[in-house]
């Protein structure tokens, strides 16, 4: 299979956690003999998106705040999966201040995006629980 990572930033640029995770799951494709090229989610345009789709990659998303909305409105029309670490879906980015980590509708964001997507993958068990607490429509 051939897929395109997105994320914000690699774990080159900044050993992060999410980062690191991305990394070890860009190791694991590869040793399973995807092909994956890796693009900083900033320098992703439609045209890019639209390109690669046309040319059978799927697409993986580790982090995506710096989507361009051109970027967003094409890629909800491929296949692609969201990497979930850090509640992008919630304004605070923390559902642990909600009571049973049920946040309130006025601040969940980019659901939609969680919502198109082939599937949402989380790190835990927990995470995931939570994930579909708050985004039941989201795969």
């Amino acid at each position: 299979m051939k897929i395109i990572f997105i994320a914000d930033v690699f774990a080159d640029e900044i050993p992060g956690g999410g980062e690191l995770v991305n990394q070890e799951v860009i190791k694991h494709l590869c040793a399973a003999g995807h092909t994956v090229e890796q693009i900083k989610s900033q320098d992703v345009t439609a045209d890019y998106i639209n390109r690669k789709n046309n040319e059978g990659y799927k697409f993986i998303l580790g982090n995506f705040l710096a989507l361009s909305a051109d970027s967003v409105r094409s890629i909800i029309t491929t296949e692609y999966i969201v990497y979930e670490h850090d509640h992008k879906y919630i304004t605070t980015r923390d559902p642990s201040q909600f009571k049973d980590y049920l946040v309130p509708k006025e601040h969940l964001i980019n659901d939609f995006f969680y919502n198109h997507a082939k599937a949402v993958l989380c790190q835990s068990k927990g995470h995931a629980d939570i994930v579909a607490k708050n985004l039941p429509n989201a795969n």
